[in-house]
């Protein structure tokens, strides 16, 4: 017996040990409303300014930009003893020997090393400062590197529609450029605001930066949305970046070891933003996740009270939710504002059902087959409790209208045969365990258990 009811997912950002599985978080940060004093005395703190190559854009357009910051961008490879080889990100220096990165990129790392445009490799001392609620880290080198090119951080977050770029290592190729705009500020439930882009990104992007065109960091990727666990297409622009003020707000500490800090954070680490992102969108209600959609058609139906249909979805979520009280006062609201609406009529009746209520549920069943005559499933799940009610002829009936638009519903086929059975109908109920066989064989065999019982009066009802 089913219901009138029929799924896409979050997910992490790219790179680090177990890329597509994790999230950041980023939570408003006071700093960000010092403007760039504050943000500037922050870059002092982690180890000076080193080499600004933030400015307006020139004669050079985007390009020109890209060029100059494009050397302060690094690939990290991270390696994780368990792991044949390492896995990759991207991060940017923030300062001497200082390197911003997402803090997933090297969870589970005991070791991990960053390449950078010139070809020079530095091996990471460990980290310098995190905080792994907005999936951030601050990394410190074994060598100063003075004379490595840093980036600015922008002093305010970017608007809806401005132009960003992005620099990282898609899929391993090393200092990509990609453009999109801002798409959203969203506001994430305990969180504060993430910056949602379209700039494209792949695994090995995580922990890159994202310019404005005057090349000042705006943000941090961290996230990307994808479909049941796995990237897909439709999600391609559905990226998400921790702003700058997060990231200004680190604070650079004493350096702890990577084998350490692999102990805290093991591969398989989630950052909090997965869910903080999970309730800055509408997305429960295309995954079906009834706990998280109920609070959202509960306020609908407070703003919107003679809505039928915001009814019905509560009571979908209060069924799913195993609430089935509760279910079966919003679907009798949404007959009562609707009273032919059959998808609320049929799943009503299946409420019931499961409360013993059988004379009710065939009551609301009878009603949803006569509001819609043609859905099978209605005729199928009232046979069923007409069986329960030993209402066999009824039953079978129902049973023969479900078969006329399901004609391979084993359900049907099987309340049939039990009916048949009961009124009888020896011969009938053989057929239908023939039909059976081919489409549900433990079905078969039940009904076949029946028929081999020695012979019982039929039972006329």
């Amino acid at each position: 017996m089913r219901d009138m009811t029929r799924s896409n997912q979050f997910a992490p950002g790219f790179g680090g040990p177990n890329p597509g599985s994790l999230w950041a978080e980023w939570k408003c940060s006071a700093a960000l409303n010092h403007g760039c004093k504050s943000i500037s005395a922050i870059i002092l703190l982690l180890g000076g300014l080193g080499c600004q190559l933030a400015g307006a854009v020139e004669e050079g357009g985007l390009a020109g930009v890209v060029k100059k910051v494009k050397p302060a961008v690094v690939t990290i490879l991270a390696d994780n003893p368990d792991l044949a080889m390492p896995s990759m990100g991207a991060g940017f220096f923030i300062g001497r020997g200082r390197i911003v990165t997402a803090r997933h990129v090297l969870a589970g790392a005991e070791h991990a090393t960053v390449r950078t445009p010139d070809g020079a490799t530095f091996v990471v001392a460990g980290i310098a400062g995190e905080d792994r609620a907005r999936d951030l880290a601050i990394l410190a080198l074994e060598e100063p590197a003075p004379d490595r090119p840093s980036v600015r951080l922008a002093g305010k977050l970017p608007s809806e529609g401005e132009t960003v770029f992005s620099i990282g290592t898609p899929l391993g190729f090393e200092w990509s450029v990609s453009v999109g705009v801002v798409s959203a500020l969203r506001d994430t439930p305990g969180a504060g605001t993430m910056i949602q882009h379209t700039t494209p990104v792949s695994p090995g992007s995580s922990g890159g930066p994202v310019f404005n065109t005057q090349g000042e960091v705006v943000g941090v990727q961290v996230s990307v949305l994808t479909t049941g666990g796995k990237l897909v297409q439709a999600g391609e622009n559905l990226n998400f970046a921790s702003p700058s003020g997060a990231v200004a707000a680190l604070k650079s500490g004493t350096v702890r070891s990577l084998v350490d800090c692999a102990r805290e954070v093991p591969s398989d680490w989630h950052a909090p933003i997965n869910k903080s992102l999970d309730g800055a969108s509408l997305r429960f209600v295309q995954r079906e996740d009834y706990q998280e959609a109920l609070p959202f058609f509960l306020d609908t139906v407070k703003q919107l009270p003679n809505d039928a249909y915001a009814w019905f979805r509560v009571g979908l979520c209060r069924e799913h939710t195993k609430d089935i009280e509760g279910a079966i006062v919003a679907y009798r609201e949404a007959v009562r504002l609707q009273p032919e609406m059959a998808p609320a009529l049929n799943n009503l009746g299946i409420a019931y059902l499961r409360q013993n209520r059988r004379e009710e549920a065939a009551e609301s069943l009878e009603k949803a087959v006569h509001a819609r005559p043609g859905y099978g499933q209605s005729w199928i799940n009232l046979g069923d409790v007409y069986l329960q009610l030993h209402k066999n002829a009824e039953a079978a009936d129902a049973c023969q209208q479900a078969l006329k638009t399901t004609p391979d519903s084993a359900e049907a086929h099987y309340t049939l045969g039990v009916a048949s059975l009961r009124l009888g109908q020896r011969e009938k109920a053989r057929d239908e365990c023939q039909i059976l066989v081919k489409l549900d064989p433990d079905r078969a065999g039940k009904l076949n258990k029946l028929i081999e019982e020695p012979e019982s009066a039929p039972t006329q009802h």
